[in-house]
């Protein structure tokens, strides 16, 4: 019976090793490897006489129609190519100049083995910018990036919501509760005079310092391009592994979960809007 019982230990010992080797050390490696992040990526206006396949123009003009009546327009639609390898985007922007907000429509397509582009998710996010540099995201993007934030760039993530306008009312629910009294600056006039091209592509530099910044990526000049440090491949790969995954996404929703509690709104956020319709004329 010991020897039996000591060959399955034995092997019960070097699978999980080799488990462990391949999600904590074997894959990090590799993504190390692999991924990358483009210098030049392209942010380029589209035509809106450009025709775009069905579902991609549905969904833009439901999120616009959506948010219409909630003193959204239309800034423009941004498509994004070259960013890291099989993956692009199409980036709708819409504008709340009474509000002083703005709201990326996302789109990402991912490039399948045939060759394929494919949606591969949406998302919708509501960006205000105060005097005194920080801001707020409210988004329902359901992936966590393993980078750290922006100092003083707060993230407010509702994955569940889908409605627009539901997430527009969530967001500025948060302004007034947490952002009281602070100015609210609007960069496409203050910064960029108007040029929403130039608006639109502020962000992209801005998220490739943040991400050499915090010891994730170093610039490779030779391709021109972000590649992951020993630090930012590892701890994006265990960040993104059991257990620490499922971790970070109840944390996730906890906080949006006590959020909603404090604006007084259930989890569809439906609360403030009845009480909002009972309180009008």
């Amino acid at each position: 019976m010991r020897p039996s019982l000591s060959i399955e230990v034995i092997f019960i010992v070097c699978v999980v090793s080799i488990v462990a080797l391949t999600r904590y050390v074997f894959i990090p490696l590799r993504l190390r490897r692999t991924q990358w992040l483009a210098l030049d990526a392209e942010i380029q206006p589209v035509d809106p006489a450009q025709p775009q396949p069905e579902r991609v123009r549905a969904h833009l003009q439901r999120v616009a129609d959506a948010l219409r009546p909630e003193g959204y327009e239309v800034l423009g639609d941004y498509a994004m190519a070259n960013f890291t390898e099989r993956v692009a985007a199409i980036n709708r922007v819409l504008v709340n100049r009474a509000t002083r907000t703005s709201v990326s429509v996302v789109m990402h397509f991912v490039k399948n083995k045939a060759g394929v582009w494919e949606i591969n998710q949406t998302v919708i996010a509501f960006r205000t910018e105060f005097a005194d540099g920080s801001q707020l995201v409210t988004s329902n993007f359901k992936l966590i990036n393993a980078v750290p934030p922006k100092p003083g760039v707060r993230t407010c993530t509702f994955v569940r919501f889908r409605n627009p306008q539901v997430l527009a009312e969530i967001h500025e629910a948060i302004v007034d509760r947490y952002y009281e009294g602070k100015r609210r600056d609007w960069p496409l006039d203050t910064r960029f005079g108007g040029d929403a091209t130039a608006f639109v592509r502020s962000h992209q530099p801005e998220t490739l310092e943040r991400y050499v910044t915090s010891g994730y990526y170093y610039e490779n000049r030779d391709e021109n391009r972000l590649r992951l440090t020993l630090k930012g491949a590892f701890l994006t790969a265990w960040k993104n592994s059991s257990p620490w995954k499922g971790l970070r996404h109840q944390r996730r929703d906890r906080e949006a979960a006590r959020i909603l509690k404090e604006l007084g709104m259930d989890y569809q956020g439906r609360k403030r809007r009845e009480e909002a319709k009972e309180g009008g004329p």
